[in-house]
């Protein structure tokens, strides 16, 4: 596998790969674009933050939650947008935006996601996705 920092595909490509399941090629897409880290992938990203698709919302959160490795770029606009999707119907939606948060924001993200421990840390999603 080539390394995220070096993946030649366009970002059009990689967000299209990011959609082929939940498999090794397509977190190696999400990866790819965390790297890129540039304006197209933050506004391809807040666009999909607010589909109508819980797994494109979700996978928003997955991408928004490490834009700008190793150099984080957008945390302000990546964390509001992620934000927001703590307050999603879909549950998985809601762990994706938890981790996430955690990713841009430890510190921020533990104070906004909290009073959210007891109601998700019942669920078995989200404590395989702990340990």
């Amino acid at each position: 596998m080539t390394s995220p920092a070096d993946d030649n595909r366009s970002i059009p490509e990689l967000f299209n790969a990011a959609f082929e399941g939940d498999n090794d090629a397509a977190w190696d897409a999400v990866a790819a674009l965390h790297w890129r880290g540039s304006k197209d992938v933050l506004d391809r990203a807040l666009a999909l933050a607010c589909s109508r698709d819980p797994k494109e919302r979700g996978r928003a959160a997955d991408i928004l939650g490490q834009i700008g490795i190793p150099d984080r770029t957008f945390p302000d606009q990546c964390f509001a947008a992620v934000l927001r999707l703590l307050a999603d119907d879909d549950q998985q939606v809601v762990f994706d935006a938890i981790f996430a948060l955690h990713h841009i924001d430890r510190s921020r993200a533990a104070r906004t996601s909290s009073p959210l421990r007891t109601t998700a840390g019942t669920t078995s999603g989200m404590q395989s996705r702990l340990h």
